[in-house]
């Protein structure tokens, strides 16, 4: 039991959590140094900065069942909503659209491919690919097959387009867990690649969230408490629930209506998985995962760069590659 860890129980024991730094002070009655401090993780949580031989601690007002809440908050409440269409949360989608896409899935289920279309007009395709995916080095050795696979499905190859963007999804899982020092050279596995989504979360709460301090409540740092509120762990939650139950679910015990089962794909067992919106959701996957290489030190944007020249010329490259799709399919 750590120094820090006895003298949490101590207090807690005695009561002395709800006073003033001051009597606190008095109460511990060592070399410490004791401040009121708040913890902002989309929750205030409030409590003591405990200073002892250069070393902090955050010691808690209140317990963490206090901050469990029977309502949802807004993220949990889409990504609930999301996941029955197989969708991830998507980053640089703004809640209006979201919203307007949860009012329209609701009453018009069956044009997820129209609706997810409204995301990703072609000059934002063309941004993603100028902007947010070529600046990135956890995703810039992907950049040439994201390529081929955006001109594919603007082609109408919607096969190739999908199956090309497989890989480049694996890779940057992989290249994101040696980031953070998970020992992944070599996964393949899903148990690998939520090993890895895992240890995220843990480096973000304990890097991010509690950045200033060497010692919090085991409780106050588990994945479990932060769910409730803090929005990046919610986003990771909700990407490890798609790739467990849909991406990367045992083929056996898949049955969903997007057929966007990665092994039953790869091993020919599903074969009618061309449908724009899986070209969509794997965008949104990779989309995600990106936003999440801004937690392991790349230098990520949350909002697009608005178009410039080498953009609008791509947009326009590929608005020529769907017209001549289209004319070779007159013929």
């Amino acid at each position: 039991m750590t120094e820090f860890q006895s003298l949490y129980r101590k207090c807690k024991r005695a009561k002395k959590l709800q006073c003033s730094a001051r009597e606190l002070q008095k109460y511990i009655n060592s070399n410490a140094i004791v401040i009121e401090d708040t913890i902002n993780a989309n929750k205030q949580i409030n409590g003591f900065r405990i200073t002892l031989e250069n070393k902090n601690a955050f010691f808690p007002f209140h317990a963490a069942s206090e901050y469990a809440s029977d309502e949802l908050s807004y993220l949990a409440k889409l990504r609930k909503k999301l996941n029955q269409v197989n969708i991830v949360v998507p980053p640089l989608i703004s809640n209006g659209e979201l919203a307007s896409f949860l009012k329209s899935v609701d009453s018009e289920p069956q044009n997820i491919n129209i609706l997810m279309e409204e995301w990703y007009p072609t000059e934002f395709i063309s941004r993603l690919y100028c902007f947010y995916y070529q600046e990135n080095s956890l995703i810039s050795p992907y950049v040439k097959i994201i390529k081929s696979s955006i001109e594919a499905f603007y082609f109408g190859l919607y096969s190739p387009s999908i199956l090309t963007l497989l890989p480049c999804i694996e890779g940057v899982i992989r290249n994101i867990g040696m980031a953070i020092d998970v020992n992944c050279a070599k996964s393949v596995s899903v148990r690998d690649f939520l090993k890895i989504l895992k240890e995220l979360q843990k480096k973000i709460i304990n890097d991010f969230t509690f950045q200033d301090y060497d010692w919090v409540p085991s409780d106050f740092k588990s994945i479990k408490f932060h769910d409730g509120f803090n929005e990046v762990i919610q986003i990771i939650e909700n990407l490890k629930f798609v790739i467990a139950n849909d991406f990367y679910a045992h083929t056996d015990h898949f049955n969903n209506e997007t057929n966007l089962n990665r092994n039953g794909i790869v091993h020919g067992f599903i074969t009618n998985f061309d449908d724009k919106s899986n070209f969509y959701r794997l965008i949104t996957i990779l989309n995600s995962l990106v936003f999440l290489t801004g937690y392991v030190g790349e230098n990520v944007e949350f909002r697009l760069p608005n178009p410039s020249g080498i953009s609008i010329a791509y947009t326009k490259k590929l608005n020529g590659i769907e017209s001549l799709s289209r004319m070779v399919n007159k013929m």
